[in-house]
Protein backbone atom coordinates (compact mmCIF):
# COMPACT_ATOMS: atom_id res chain seq x y z
CA UNK A 1 0.00 0.00 0.00
CA UNK A 2 2.76 2.45 0.92
CA UNK A 3 4.61 2.03 -2.37
CA UNK A 4 1.47 2.65 -4.44
CA UNK A 5 0.70 5.75 -2.39
CA UNK A 6 4.29 6.92 -2.82
CA UNK A 7 4.07 6.53 -6.61
CA UNK A 8 0.81 8.49 -6.66
CA UNK A 9 2.48 11.19 -4.56
CA UNK A 10 5.36 11.46 -7.02
CA UNK A 11 3.04 11.52 -10.04
CA UNK A 12 0.98 14.33 -8.52
CA UNK A 13 3.67 16.38 -6.79
CA UNK A 14 6.48 16.33 -9.34
CA UNK A 15 4.62 18.31 -12.03
CA UNK A 16 3.43 20.82 -9.42
CA UNK A 17 6.97 21.43 -8.19
CA UNK A 18 8.27 21.75 -11.75
CA UNK A 19 5.51 24.15 -12.76
CA UNK A 20 5.84 26.42 -9.74
CA UNK A 21 9.63 26.44 -9.97
CA UNK A 22 9.47 27.43 -13.62
CA UNK A 23 7.35 30.53 -13.05
CA UNK A 24 9.75 33.29 -13.96
CA UNK A 25 10.50 36.08 -11.55
CA UNK A 26 13.46 37.54 -13.39
CA UNK A 27 16.66 36.54 -15.13
CA UNK A 28 18.72 33.90 -13.40
CA UNK A 29 16.00 33.00 -10.88
CA UNK A 30 15.05 29.60 -12.31
CA UNK A 31 16.95 26.38 -11.61
CA UNK A 32 17.47 23.79 -14.37
CA UNK A 33 14.80 21.11 -14.77
CA UNK A 34 17.05 18.34 -13.48
CA UNK A 35 17.70 20.28 -10.29
CA UNK A 36 14.03 21.02 -9.63
CA UNK A 37 13.01 17.44 -10.47
CA UNK A 38 15.66 16.00 -8.16
CA UNK A 39 14.60 18.41 -5.43
CA UNK A 40 10.95 17.45 -5.82
CA UNK A 41 11.72 13.73 -5.65
CA UNK A 42 13.91 14.33 -2.59
CA UNK A 43 11.01 16.09 -0.88
CA UNK A 44 8.70 13.11 -1.24
CA UNK A 45 11.44 10.57 -0.57
CA UNK A 46 12.09 12.17 2.82
CA UNK A 47 8.63 13.12 4.03
CA UNK A 48 6.43 10.33 2.67
CA UNK A 49 8.08 7.44 4.57
CA UNK A 50 8.40 9.69 7.64
CA UNK A 51 4.64 10.33 7.66
CA UNK A 52 3.67 6.74 6.92
CA UNK A 53 6.02 4.88 9.23
CA UNK A 54 7.27 7.24 11.93
CA UNK A 55 4.65 9.97 12.41
CA UNK A 56 1.80 7.44 12.29
CA UNK A 57 3.36 5.52 15.19
CA UNK A 58 3.80 8.72 17.23
CA UNK A 59 0.40 10.37 16.69
CA UNK A 60 -2.57 8.07 17.24
CA UNK A 61 -5.53 10.40 16.73
CA UNK A 62 -6.23 10.40 12.97
CA UNK A 63 -7.29 14.05 12.68
CA UNK A 64 -4.25 15.21 14.63
CA UNK A 65 -2.03 12.88 12.60
CA UNK A 66 -3.26 14.32 9.29
CA UNK A 67 -3.21 17.96 10.38
CA UNK A 68 0.20 17.92 12.05
CA UNK A 69 1.67 15.54 9.49
CA UNK A 70 0.67 17.67 6.52
CA UNK A 71 1.97 20.84 8.17
CA UNK A 72 5.23 19.07 8.97
CA UNK A 73 5.49 17.81 5.38
CA UNK A 74 4.83 21.25 3.89
CA UNK A 75 7.47 22.93 6.07
CA UNK A 76 10.05 20.17 5.57
CA UNK A 77 9.50 20.00 1.82
CA UNK A 78 9.66 23.78 1.46
CA UNK A 79 13.09 23.74 3.11
CA UNK A 80 14.31 20.71 1.15
CA UNK A 81 13.13 22.25 -2.12
CA UNK A 82 14.61 25.64 -1.25
CA UNK A 83 18.05 24.18 -0.64
CA UNK A 84 17.97 21.71 -3.54
CA UNK A 85 16.40 23.85 -6.29
CA UNK A 86 18.34 27.06 -5.86
CA UNK A 87 18.24 29.84 -6.91
CA UNK A 88 14.55 29.43 -6.05
CA UNK A 89 13.32 31.75 -3.32
CA UNK A 90 12.05 30.45 -0.01
CA UNK A 91 8.67 32.01 -0.80
CA UNK A 92 8.46 30.15 -4.11
CA UNK A 93 9.64 26.88 -2.51
CA UNK A 94 6.97 27.28 0.18
CA UNK A 95 4.27 27.91 -2.41
CA UNK A 96 5.40 24.86 -4.39
CA UNK A 97 5.35 22.69 -1.27
CA UNK A 98 1.92 23.89 -0.18
CA UNK A 99 0.39 23.38 -3.63
CA UNK A 100 2.08 20.01 -4.21
CA UNK A 101 1.09 18.61 -0.84
CA UNK A 102 -2.44 19.92 -1.10
CA UNK A 103 -2.83 18.34 -4.52
CA UNK A 104 -1.41 14.98 -3.47
CA UNK A 105 -3.48 14.88 -0.27
CA UNK A 106 -6.66 15.67 -2.22
CA UNK A 107 -5.79 13.08 -4.87
CA UNK A 108 -5.08 10.47 -2.17
CA UNK A 109 -8.39 11.14 -0.44
CA UNK A 110 -10.22 10.88 -3.77
CA UNK A 111 -8.49 7.64 -4.80
CA UNK A 112 -9.06 6.14 -1.35
CA UNK A 113 -12.75 7.11 -1.31
CA UNK A 114 -13.20 5.59 -4.77
CA UNK A 115 -11.50 2.43 -3.47
CA UNK A 116 -8.78 2.73 -6.12
CA UNK A 117 -6.04 3.10 -3.54
CA UNK A 118 -6.34 0.62 -0.66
Amino acid sequence: MWFRAFIVTLVVELPVYLLVARWRTGPGRVAPYWKTALGAVACSAVTHPWLWFVWRSLVHDYTTYVATGEVTAVVAEALIFYFSARPITLRRASAASLLANGASYACGVLLYSLKILH
